[in-house]
C-alpha cells in the first residue's frame, strides 16, 4: 500500500532527500526503467511546444536537464528551476559536454512560486516532476503567469492507465519492479518505491488534471497518452491578450 500522505513541508523535504540521493543513478536509471521510452517520450514533448528556435522556454523540475537540452538544440533559450542541487550538478555537467552553456541556465528553486517576473516565457515544459508540486488550481495559475500570450504549456508525466489489465500492469511495475531495480542498479530501492507510490497518492486523475488546468485559465487543455498508457502528455496554451 501507498506511504501515509505527507504535509506539504515534509513531502518537500522528503523528496528533495530522496532525489539527491539517486542523482548520479538517475539517467542510467530512467532508461532501465522506462526501457528506454522516455527518450521519445521527451522527444514527443518538445515536438508539442512547435518551432523553438529564438524562444525562451522555462523547464520546471528539470532535473538533469534533459527536456532543456533538448529545447536547446532546436534553438530555444532554456531555463531550468529544480530544487535538488545534486541533480543540477548532473544537468551542468551534461550541458558542457553538449556545448549549450550560453542557451541553458539553471536555477536552484523550490515551486511554485516562481521567482520570474509576469509573461516571461514562451513555453514551458516539465518532465515527470509534476506530481511532485500542489495539485490545486493556484499551482497552474502561478504557471500561467510566467507564460506569455499564445505561450503554451506541455507536462510529461507518468501515465494512470484506465484498462484494468493495464491498472495491473502497472501497479506490478510500479509497486515492486521498479524499487527491486533501484536496489540492483542503484543500491537503493526506497526512492524508487516512492516514485511509484507518489503517482498514486498525488497525480490526479486525467480529467481532474485537465479541469485544474482549465479552470486556472488554459486554453484548450488536452492530454496525449503515450505507449499504451504508460505516459502522459498534458497540453494547454495562454490566451492571446
Amino acid at each position: 500500500m501507498p506511504e501515509t500522505e505527507l504535509k506539504p513541508h515534509t513531502r518537500s523535504a522528503h523528496i528533495q532527500g530522496l532525489f539527491a540521493r539517486i542523482a548520479k543513478d538517475y539517467d542510467r536509471l530512467n532508461s532501465i526503467i522506462s526501457l528506454g521510452l522516455h527518450h521519445s517520450w521527451r522527444r514527443r514533448t518538445i515536438k508539442e511546444m512547435g518551432a523553438l528556435k529564438g524562444r525562451r522556454i522555462l523547464d520546471l523540475c528539470t532535473g538533469t536537464g534533459d527536456l532543456a537540452i533538448l529545447a536547446a538544440k532546436e534553438g530555444a533559450k532554456v531555463v531550468g528551476v529544480d530544487f535538488c542541487e545534486e541533480m543540477l550538478a548532473i544537468g551542468r555537467e551534461k550541458i558542457e559536454k553538449a556545448g549549450l552553456r550560453d542557451r541553458v541556465k539553471f536555477k536552484m528553486c523550490s515551486i511554485p512560486p516562481l521567482p520570474f517576473g509576469d509573461k516571461t516565457f514562451d513555453c514551458l515544459t516539465c518532465g515527470f516532476g509534476l506530481r511532485h508540486l500542489p495539485m490545486k488550481k493556484e499551482t497552474f495559475e502561478e504557471l500561467l503567469r510566467v507564460l506569455r500570450p499564445n505561450g503554451r504549456m506541455a507536462i510529461l508525466e507518468v501515465g494512470r492507465p484506465g484498462q484494468r489489465i493495464f491498472k495491473g500492469m502497472h501497479h506490478l511495475y510500479f509497486y515492486h519492479l521498479m524499487p527491486y531495480l533501484g536496489k540492483i542498479f542503484a543500491g537503493d530501492s526506497e526512492p524508487y518505491r516512492y516514485l511509484g507510490e507518489s503517482t498514486d497518492l498525488y497525480l490526479p486523475q486525467k480529467e481532474e488534471l485537465l479541469g485544474l488546468m482549465e479552470k486556472a485559465g488554459f486554453a484548450h487543455p488536452k492530454v496525449i497518452d503515450l505507449t499504451f498508457g504508460a505516459a502522459a502528455i498534458y497540453v494547454g496554451a495562454k490566451r492571446k491578450g
